[in-house]
């Protein structure tokens, strides 16, 4: 499960590096989809393949690490991010709505099963709230940005909390 984890990680960070070196910080993560579309042979495709490969990995970890009352919290939050790399193209009228929810439900379950799993949980949340939160009231053009990636702070250290 260590090995799932770390890749799952491996991929988010890889990911995004990636796209913030090319790209600067964008507006959302989920940005990069369209900004990959006019790069060389267009790779929006790697927004996809990035989302599934971080959310299907880190399923299995977060169902094992749950508590028997807490399992469909772990399934709904890597499920949520699973259907933001299909329905990629937030732009469109038919996948905007489903990806606004996935991602909703995504960032939601991360928060709740920090919360619920860890006795520390509302430390995890808080901090990463405030950090997250301050960087998004100061650089307002990337707020959905930051705030993405304080829900993707909680998940991975709530769980890393959990593994070692």
């Amino acid at each position: 499960m260590t090995t799932l984890f770390i890749i799952s990680a491996a991929i988010f960070l890889i990911y995004t590096a990636l796209s913030v070196h090319k790209f600067d910080v964008p507006k959302s993560l989920s940005d990069t989809y369209y900004l990959w579309k006019g790069y060389a042979h267009n790779f929006r495709w790697l927004f996809s393949a990035a989302m599934l490969g971080t959310a299907l990995p880190l399923m299995p970890v977060f169902v094992d690490y749950s508590t028997e009352s807490t399992t469909f919290i772990a399934f709904f939050c890597c499920a949520g991010l699973a259907y933001v790399g299909v329905a990629c193209q937030f732009k469109m009228g038919l996948t905007k709505p489903v990806h606004f929810t996935s991602a909703g439900i995504c960032a939601t379950c991360a928060i709740l099963w920090s919360l619920f799993n860890l006795q520390s949980g509302w430390v995890v949340v808080a901090l990463s709230g405030v950090i997250f939160g301050l960087i998004a009231l100061k650089r307002q053009n990337e707020r959905i940005f930051w705030l993405e990636m304080g829900a993707f702070a909680i998940a991975y250290i709530s769980l890393g909390l959990k593994i070692f």
